[in-house]
């Protein structure tokens, strides 16, 4: 059944443009690459030693986010035939490829933005390190924001990821199932993520409450950094791979197929989740206890 598109791959029941959405988010790759890019140039500009945790996650976020851009920039470009603002018969499946093809780039945003704003968080702490700031509010504040940042992208990744089911299965609606399964997800992988932010930001607040010194509760997890930063590296070249292999996506039925949906969330919803893992768990502070001094590393 032709839902009855119009260029922008928008009907009566189907309000979200995917067309402007993309080009939308393209324009916030490009701004956010450029802020990571800047912020990298200014650390390694730096008389002082920059923090070598820091530079490697925003390093990982230029690249993402740079991959990222130009993979909105290629679905972008895809748009359906119109005849009299509507589009011609078969074209809708034009709109089912964009939605589809889009979809891993909803996700690299989101780690990109995230991984900028916990970046954000690591100087923060090393700006109270390094001019001896007292407060533990301060020096908790990164974790805060680490909290929010995490929440918010997970939400918008399950609210994108359950519009793309029901664009994908239109006239017919998703089943109870499939959007219960996204819902419950998506709110594991916050849980667990969040749950690792608020010990490590807790502890650092108490630990900083009672201690004079910093101790190691603001050493660098290098492991776990340096899986986030391959990790995120990794996905962000999945954009890449992605427009290098449009010609095996046609746009016709086999789009709608439930394999072909189900990678498309598993790629927009399931890797940040695993590229979250590492980055909460290299956040500063005490090993899950308060007070307690991490190993040595």
């Amino acid at each position: 059944m032709n839902p009855q598109l119009d260029g922008s791959c928008v009907s009566i029941d189907l309000p979200t443009s995917i067309v402007e959405l993309v080009g939308g988010y393209g324009f916030l790759s490009n701004l956010l690459c450029g802020l990571a890019l800047g912020a990298v140039a200014f650390l390694l500009g730096k008389k002082e030693a920059a923090p070598p945790h820091t530079i490697a996650l925003l390093a990982s976020g230029v690249l993402i986010l740079a991959a990222d851009s130009f993979l909105f920039a290629s679905v972008h470009s895809r748009k359906p035939f119109v005849i009299d603002d509507v589009i011609a018969p078969g074209g809708e499946y034009v709109c089912y490829l964009v939605w589809t093809l889009a979809m891993p780039g909803f996700g690299m945003l989101m780690v990109g933005a995230t991984v900028l704003v916990v970046s954000i968080g690591w100087m923060i702490v090393q700006y109270a390190i390094t001019n001896d700031i007292e407060s533990p509010i301060f020096a908790a504040l990164g974790g805060v924001f680490s909290f929010f940042i995490v929440l918010t992208t997970t939400l918008s990744l399950v609210n994108v990821s359950n519009q793309y089911l029901v664009f994908m299965m239109y006239p017919d609606r998703p089943s109870g199932l499939a959007v219960a399964a996204v819902w419950i997800f998506g709110l594991v992988m916050a849980a667990i993520a969040c749950s690792m932010i608020v010990l490590r930001t807790a502890g650092l607040y108490r630990y900083r409450k009672a201690q004079a010194d910093w101790g190691a509760v603001a050493d660098s997890r290098f492991r776990a950094l340096a899986l986030a930063a391959i990790s995120i590296s990794a996905y962000g070249f999945l954009a890449i791979t992605v427009d290098a292999l449009i010609f095996l996506f046609r746009a016709d039925d086999s789009v709608r197929a439930p394999g072909v949906m189900w990678s498309a969330i598993v790629l927009c919803l399931g890797l940040p989740w695993v590229i979250y893992l590492p980055i909460c768990y290299a956040l500063p502070g005490p090993v899950f206890r308060a007070g307690r001094r991490p190993p040595v590393r």
